[in-house]
């Protein structure tokens, strides 16, 4: 089965619901409070898809304006973005402008998806989905999408239609070198294996005292090719 890792930045003024957002998606579980995020956090979370699994490496994104400068960096090298804003905030959604600037600064072609938080709050909604969904249009994001992670509404749906679209647009992200370096330990073990019992026959003949000249040759090509592989491994187990 292939894996594939993608890194996913979820972003959004600050108290609009990103690490609520992230509880619900990789716990099950909301959370009524939480500690607001200085700088970024990290979280991981594996998706099982046929003949595929992801690995998503989570950043979230802290949203105060001050800790701004601690949080460029970890935006080089993400897949996607999750770009929220709180329904029931105007600011938040004002602020999407100048967070997609933000997020698309080194690359201008970031795929993202924008994000309505706090739907069980509607009757202190203060942005329509019109609205909404003509700034995704504007600024050529993936969809919009409304959640509530209180209500596990569209959470899930957020993060899978990421994922889809990198999957369908052949952003395959990073393979997993654990998984590749297992893979190939395995194969040259069970070429060791082979070796070393071609390597065992020949032996027998080579105290015959008849033994011929190409039985010897192949003997020593045996042996350098077996501490070769030997080498390989001894060098993947260091790694």
């Amino acid at each position: 089965m292939k894996r594939t890792v993608f890194k996913l930045l979820v972003a959004g003024d600050a108290s609009v619901g990103k690490t609520t957002l992230l509880h619900r998606f990789i716990q099950g579980e909301f959370i009524d409070t939480t500690t607001m995020t200085i700088g970024v956090d990290f979280f991981t979370k594996k998706l099982e898809l046929p003949n595929m699994t992801c690995m998503l490496q989570l950043w979230d994104i802290g949203g105060q304006e001050r800790f701004r400068f601690m949080v460029e960096n970890y935006l080089r090298g993400a897949h996607g973005a999750l770009l929220l804003f709180d329904t029931t905030s105007m600011a938040s959604f004002v602020s999407i402008q100048k967070w997609n600037q933000l997020l698309r600064r080194d690359n201008p072609g970031l795929p993202i998806i924008l994000v309505g938080t706090k739907k069980d709050l509607e009757e202190y909604s203060m942005v329509g989905d019109y609205y909404a969904k003509k700034t995704q249009e504007k600024f050529r994001m993936i969809d919009y999408i409304k959640t509530s992670s209180k209500l596990d509404f569209n959470v899930d749906k957020a993060f899978k239609q990421m994922v889809q679209h990198l999957l369908k647009t052949s952003l395959t992200g990073w393979e997993d070198v654990e998984y590749e370096r297992e893979k190939k330990m395995k194969n040259l073990k069970q070429e060791a294996e082979r070796l070393e019992e071609e390597i065992e026959g020949i032996m027998q003949q080579l105290f015959h005292p008849e033994v011929e000249t190409h039985v010897k040759e192949r003997y020593d090509t045996l042996r350098e090719k077996l501490d070769e592989i030997n080498a390989q491994l001894t060098a993947l187990q260091q790694d």
